[in-house]
């Protein structure tokens, strides 16, 4: 049975199917001949000389930035390097503890020029170090959004800017897991809020300040007011 496209039997749609070719293929020795073949070089030479020339300039690009792409801002405290644990579990992004020295390092052990942002949104920025280095050391004093940039030089003479966002948050911390230091001044500051009066902690740390006298009366004023169970 002939195919459904051809309304002609199969002998003659072959033998009119090679009477095309014929027609649309020059003769070899031809003027015509001469430019299809010219033609189907350069287009041959052409493919060869972009199959070669494109891998090659996509190597040479990536190959340039493959080592900087692959660097990663390693924050770090005393507790998280002591304990193997991250703050938060590691949910958050570079997150680090304000008033805790911390140390900023890249993964991959590069020396660096590391900048830090002093006030969150601010755009101010300090230089912590003034000779590259794997690692430094810096104490977020703010809380929130620090803007981290990292100068990184590669042993090719190259160098690259990164910058990150590093979080800067007060984070409450297991007793037991508290080193010597930070728990006498935990001590220390629970000491100044039980026995310093409201007044003279005002005078010594500002209108912020809050004794215990202050938020205990706090609560019991609460507790006695009779129009609603505030407490």
């Amino acid at each position: 049975m002939a195919p459904r496209y051809s309304s002609l039997p199969t002998n003659e749609a072959h033998a009119h199917e090679a009477e095309e070719r014929d027609e649309i293929q020059p003769e070899p020795g031809s003027k015509k001949g001469k430019m299809f073949a010219a033609i189907a070089i350069l287009i041959s030479v052409a493919g060869l000389s972009a199959a070669a020339i494109i891998p090659a300039v996509r190597d040479t690009v990536f190959s340039s930035n493959l080592e900087s792409t692959k660097e990663t801002l390693k924050p770090s405290n005393e507790l998280e390097r002591r304990t193997g644990r991250k703050l938060n579990d590691g949910i958050f992004e570079n997150l680090v503890r304000v008033h805790s020295p911390t140390t900023l390092e890249l993964e991959s052990g590069n020396h660096a020029i590391f900048h830090v942002e002093t006030i969150p949104h601010s755009g101010e920025m300090i230089q912590v170090n003034t000779e590259r280095a794997s690692s430094v050391e810096h104490t977020f004093t703010e809380t929130g959004k620090h803007v981290v940039k990292v100068e990184v030089s590669y042993n090719d003479g190259s160098s690259q800017t990164f910058v990150y966002s590093v979080i800067s948050k007060v984070i409450r911390v297991e007793l037991r897991d508290l080193n010597a230091e930070d728990r006498h001044i935990y001590f220390e500051a629970l000491s100044t809020f039980q026995f310093t009066t409201q007044s003279d902690g005002v005078a010594a740390y500002g209108k912020k300040y809050k004794s215990l006298e202050y938020l205990l009366r706090q609560h019991l004023y609460g507790a006695a007011d009779k129009p609603g169970d505030l407490w």
